[in-house]
C-alpha cells in the first residue's frame, strides 16, 4: 500500500484529491502524500523505462471524512460472540446480520440451482449465438488469463 497523507501532499493534492499531474517532465507522474513519485518507491529502472510509454494522465479522486474512533471493549466482545446477529426466517441455527440481503428473501427455492446443476446453460441458443456468447465470456474473464499490464510491461522490457 502506498503511503498517502492529505496534509503533506505536494502540488498533486487539492483538498484531499490525489491527482496525476502532467506538469514538469510531461510524463504524467502521480504525486503521493509524501511528495514522492511512484518511481521513488523502488520501481527503479522499470519505472524509468515505462515513463516514455505511459498513457495520458488520468485523474483519481480520493475522498473521505475525518472521524473519531471510540474504543468500546464490551461492544467488541458482543460482536465477537455474534450478539448482533438475528435468526433468519425464525431459524435460530441460521443467524444473519440485520443488514444482510438474505433478510429480504422469503423463499430461497427460486434462487437455488436445479437438481443436477445448470449443465450447458447455452443449449437453447443457436450455434451462432453460442459462439457470440463464448466470445463475450472470453472477453469478460480475459484479465484472469492474460494480465494486459504484465504483457505490456514485458513488451517494453523486450524493446529496451
Amino acid at each position: 500500500m502506498l503511503p498517502y497523507n492529505v496534509r503533506n501532499a505536494g502540488g498533486g493534492s487539492v483538498g484531499g484529491i490525489l491527482r496525476r499531474t502532467g506538469q514538469g517532465s510531461g510524463t504524467g507522474s502521480t504525486i503521493l502524500g509524501n511528495g514522492n513519485s511512484p518511481g521513488a518507491l523502488g520501481a527503479g529502472k522499470v519505472s524509468s523505462s515505462l515513463e516514455n510509454h505511459r498513457q495520458p494522465p488520468l485523474e483519481l479522486l480520493v475522498f473521505g471524512y475525518a472521524c473519531k474512533i471510540f474504543r468500546d471493549d464490551e461492544k467488541a466482545r458482543e460482536m465477537d460472540h455474534g450478539k448482533q446477529l438475528i435468526p433468519w426466517m425464525g431459524d435460530v441455527n441460521l443467524k444473519i446480520d440485520r443488514y444482510d440481503v438474505r433478510g429480504a428473501l422469503c423463499e430461497l427455492a427460486p434462487h437455488e440451482a436445479p437438481p443436477g446443476g445448470y449443465g450447458n446453460r447455452l443449449e437453447y441458443l443457436s450455434a451462432e449465438e453460442q459462439r457470440a456468447e463464448q466470445l463475450c465470456e472470453e472477453e469478460r474473464y480475459l484479465f484472469l488469463y492474460n494480465n494486459e499490464e504484465e504483457l505490456r510491461l514485458r513488451q517494453v522490457l523486450q524493446v529496451s
